[in-house]
């Protein structure tokens, strides 16, 4: 099966590809950077029951240069899931997740083909949104090679603008979409706050992103002594960055 040509090029263009020609009752999608263990999809299958919409194995992450193995601990469910992915109390890896076909059918959730960064978050924070019936089995049926070529680390060492722009407007989306939905919580305000602010020395040179940011930080802030000292610092750390180039401490 390959790409077509009208589709754009990424990773996420060839997951939404392939899971439109999918015909069976469940979906695991996995990457070239991972090596799966014999019995990785007979465990997941037997895992399921009649309610259960995804079942999750975990990942070892094996870091080439250094020949070590580290087991990843944070594969787990809490009673607030959502928010605790959010902010990376508990993650996951793409391999990790098998899905029941329905219940992405029901939610229309596919990946952002737009978006050239962190697609996976994206796509799992969308997918817990829609309240999944979850199972987590103790298994390590997944090996992550992390090397210096891997696809991620190859993304992000490259500072790419237009990488920070598309994942400045997804993560805009997705803060407008908990909100709308009541579920934005304190905690998370401060949370996307802290995103957001760091995101602006990186943006910084295009003002119609950089407005964006502003006008969600003006959102998420309440009228408080620690938000004008919060808004005092990103005014100076914008006109330093303007005049001088610096000032990304500021942001912190």
């Amino acid at each position: 099966m390959i790409r077509p040509n009208n589709r754009p090029k990424g990773a996420n263009a060839c997951r939404n590809f392939g899971f439109e020609h999918a015909t069976g009752r469940f979906i695991n999608w996995f990457d070239s950077d991972d090596l799966m263990e014999p019995d990785f999809i007979h465990k997941k299958l037997a895992a399921f029951d009649t309610e259960t919409d995804i079942v999750l194995s975990k990942t070892k992450i094996y870091y080439v240069k250094d020949q070590t193995e580290v087991l990843e601990q944070r594969t787990q469910l809490t009673s607030n899931l959502l928010e605790d992915f959010i902010t990376r109390k508990i993650s996951w890896y793409l391999p990790d997740p098998m899905y029941t076909k329905s219940f992405l059918d029901k939610h229309n959730l596919v990946f952002d083909e737009q978006l050239l960064g962190g697609q996976d978050r994206d796509f799992f924070q969308r997918v817990l949104l829609s309240n999944p019936v979850m199972l987590v089995i103790n298994y390590y049926l997944t090996t992550y090679l992390k090397h210096s070529a891997s696809i991620s680390e190859n993304i992000y060492k490259q500072g790419n603008f237009k990488i920070t722009q598309s994942r400045v407007r997804a993560l805009i989306s997705f803060i407008k979409r908990l909100q709308s939905e009541g579920r934005l919580s304190p905690s998370l305000r401060r949370f996307y706050t802290a995103e957001l602010r760091k995101m602006i020395p990186l943006v910084h040179k295009d003002l119609k992103t950089t407005k964006s940011i502003l006008k969600v930080l003006l959102k998420l802030g309440s009228l408080n002594f620690e938000t004008l000292k919060s808004w005092s610092k990103v005014s100076l750390g914008l006109s330093s960055l303007m005049i001088t180039g610096k000032g990304q401490k500021l942001f912190k």
